[in-house]
């Protein structure tokens, strides 16, 4: 019999800036609600749930999937996986929840990704020698051998523009439309019925309810991005404003079998 995975459920929180409008909820907070929502859009029984996989990077350690799902207020019995593809974590769990439906191993399955850029960990490491006066130095997660270096992403965005060509005129154009694209389909109300509200709690008053992502800025003009300066390599090409930004946010997909039966032919 074939098995076809088709996605029947999709949400996602607005996507914040790093210390923007998510900044004071742990991931999974916010994780929780989308999951939650996911759920909900579908007829489904939560009992029914056969994993939930969510792709995360700078967690805090420990299984934030499972620990997501919890917040959701899905079963107990519903185990979590966590997976850390760095970029591609989020998209590699909706493939791994794809994979698991179409080789039997379960029916149905959420998916997705989760990160709070804002909340990312310093490390410690214990010190080598017991009782040592001198406290180690707090450090980032180690994401390649001190042979090869972890050089931010803005400098491979520098190589690849090397590599293939790409003049900074392109990139600045680039840039520009896409954020007119962004801006066009934000005014068209393309994303609403994908973005689940959060309610962030403030000191005083109600909560502020975040349904709008932050980074977009429609009013750029390509005069604007052509007299930024190069970000990371002074001899570069490659700007803040034709750079991704650092972000808080989270999005759930439902993937479920589709029989034959099933289908409207």
């Amino acid at each position: 019999m074939d098995r076809d995975a088709v996605i029947v459920s999709a949400v996602r929180t607005a996507i914040a800036k790093q210390g923007g409008a998510l900044a004071s909820l742990p991931a999974h907070i916010y994780g929780g609600e989308v999951i939650k929502e996911a759920v909900n859009r579908v007829n489904i029984n939560p009992e029914a749930i056969d994993d939930v996989i969510m792709g995360n990077v700078l967690g805090g350690g420990g299984n934030i999937a499972r620990l997501t799902a919890l917040q959701a207020g899905l079963p107990l019995s519903t185990p979590g996986l966590t997976i850390d593809r760095q970029c591609g974590s989020g998209i590699n769990a909706v493939i791994l929840a794809a994979q698991a439906i179409q080789s039997g191993a379960g029916d149905i399955y959420v998916a997705g990704g989760i990160e709070s850029m804002t909340r990312a960990p310093y490390l410690m490491e214990r010190p080598e020698t017991p009782y040592s006066s001198m406290p180690p130095k707090w450090q980032r997660m180690q994401h390649a051998p001190k042979g090869i270096g972890s050089p931010p992403m803005g400098i491979t965005a520098e190589n690849v523009a090397k590599q293939y060509n790409i003049t900074r005129e392109e990139q600045d154009a680039f840039a520009y439309g896409s954020q007119q694209k962004m801006a066009r389909a934000m005014k068209e109300g393309r994303f609403e019925e994908q973005i689940v509200p959060i309610k962030v709690p403030v000191r005083k008053g109600e909560p502020i309810i975040f349904e709008k992502d932050e980074h977009p800025r429609p009013n750029t003009s390509l005069e604007a991005l052509s007299k930024l300066r190069p970000a990371f390599d002074k001899e570069g090409t490659v700007t803040a404003g034709s750079s991704s930004g650092l972000n808080d946010a989270a999005s759930a997909h439902m993937n479920s079998i589709v029989r034959v039966e099933d289908m409207v032919l």
